[in-house]
């Protein structure tokens, strides 16, 4: 794949920590992955290069959010079939 001309994901080209802000932040090469204008991007550029996928971090979430229902079933089940947790017993003091 391409690089994009206007990168948006980085990711760290070595392993280490650093104090951003009063923040110790640590990056993984290979793995740490941060978006443009990331504080730990500002401080320490030479330690990323541009990556390859293009994520936007503004429009992707991992859940619902307020108001929102998914339709995610664990298959085999309903949730009308689910059964509740047991309540715990009081264990004596």
């Amino acid at each position: 794949m391409a690089r994009r001309t206007d990168p948006q994901v980085f990711v760290a080209t070595q392993s280490g920590s650093a104090e951003v802000d009063g923040e110790n932040m640590t990056f993984v090469k290979g793995v740490t992955r941060v978006r443009k204008g990331h504080r730990l991007l500002e401080q320490l550029p030479s330690f990323f290069e541009a990556a390859d996928e293009h994520l936007n971090y503004e429009e992707e979430a991992a859940d619902a959010g307020p108001g929102v229902k998914r339709d995610a079933v664990v298959v085999g089940e309903t949730p009308e079939a689910t059964p509740e947790a047991p309540a715990t017993p009081e264990v004596p003091r």
